[in-house]
């Protein structure tokens, strides 16, 4: 289904562009193969390794889903994947790539939580970008360093509760840095409750994989 017109999807080219071209500069891989389609909601996707078990992420989105506009709407957030429990992510058949992530508004002076700019015209790429791309560079990787360990990601959860967040990711992360019993024990507590966020199907099947996946991994298999 196409939903750019021809305004929009070349507004969209070019911001795609620009971005990928001052990360990849700065040391950013690109995590997508090609160029997204200017159909796509993705503007980019990009990775830089912090350590050897850590990885920075940026990803740049559009917020204009309509044909009618000659405008495009963007916005974007930085996060921090701990590889191990990135993988473990994929085994679990989760979606989830990043361990934490923050708007890059909240990069912003002054910061802001939520942040969408509005480009117009090809005149306002550049800006567009430099709000976008420049906090990254100057200030994202710095706090995301903060985080670049498995404490320091726990840490954040436990100071920033988000129930529908907090039962994958604290037990997945805590498996995956080889705390079982810590990663059985967050489990049984969020499984234990009455919300219903973990009746549904989706969530009992990710608890028994996580579960399996616990009790292979304490005996060696």
């Amino acid at each position: 289904m196409t939903i750019s017109n021809s305004k929009q999807a070349t507004l969209y080219g070019s911001v795609r562009d620009e971005i990928h071209r001052r990360l990849t500069a700065a040391d950013w891989t690109a995590a997508l193969d090609g160029n997204p389609d200017p159909d796509s909601w993705v503007l980019g996707d990009f990775r830089r390794p912090l350590t050897e078990d850590f990885w920075a992420m940026a990803f740049f989105m559009r917020r204009t889903f309509s044909g009618r506009e000659e405008y495009l709407d963007v916005s974007g957030c930085i996060g921090i994947a701990y590889l191990p429990a990135y993988r473990l992510w994929r085994l679990l058949g989760a979606l989830d790539e990043s361990d934490l992530a923050f708007d890059i508004g909240t990069l912003q002076d002054p910061p802001v939580d939520l942040m969408t700019l509005t480009v117009r015209e090809r005149e306002e790429v550049n800006r567009a970008v430099d709000v976008l791309v420049s906090p990254i560079l100057e200030r994202g990787v710095r706090r995301l360093r903060q985080y670049a360990n498995v404490d320091a990601i726990l840490n954040h959860y436990r100071e920033n509760p988000n129930f529908e967040v907090d039962m994958r990711a604290v037990p997945t992360v805590l498996a995956a840095a080889g705390r079982y019993d810590q990663a059985w024990s967050a489990l049984a507590d969020f499984t234990g409750t009455d919300r219903e966020e973990v009746e549904t199907p989706e969530y009992m099947q990710f608890a028994e994989r996580l579960t399996r996946w616990i009790d292979s991994s304490r005996s060696g298999g």
